[in-house]
């Protein structure tokens, strides 16, 4: 099933038809610049791999070529929405996840709302605060 799905997104984006937005290519690659590191879960998650591809191959980000003028700038936004959560603070351990912003932990909803319905879709577990 998985190759099923692979197969059919791929098909769809060599016809012209895209899948995924624009908006969403831009928001998957800054949330996988952010958490996706160090994180089996992503890893091993074939969807969303699948779709990683697809925002590459989009925002066309290989070595070498020269990225997609106008997704750059929308990514970079997004990328900066949550570059407040990749800086540490002094009183932590600068090798590891903490925001430096006061936020209702109990809340869950720290995180822009495309950032969490990031982490549903994939059924991914946002990080704790250490």
């Amino acid at each position: 099933m998985k190759d099923f799905y692979k197969q059919l997104l791929e098909t769809a984006e060599n016809a012209d038809l895209p899948v995924l937005s624009d908006e969403y290519c831009c928001e998957l690659l800054a949330w996988l610049q952010v958490f996706g590191g160090g994180n089996e879960a992503v890893t091993h998650n074939a969807k969303l791999i699948t779709h990683w591809r697809i925002a590459q191959k989009r925002l066309n980000l290989f070595a070498g070529e020269r990225p997609n003028a106008e997704l750059i700038e929308l990514y970079k936004s997004k990328w900066k929405e949550l570059e407040p959560y990749t800086k540490p603070t002094p009183y932590r351990n600068r090798s590891k996840f903490k925001c430096p912003i006061s936020i209702d932990w109990q809340n869950k909803e720290y995180y822009p709302s495309w950032c969490n319905s990031i982490f549903k879709k994939y059924k991914l577990t946002p990080p704790e605060p250490i």
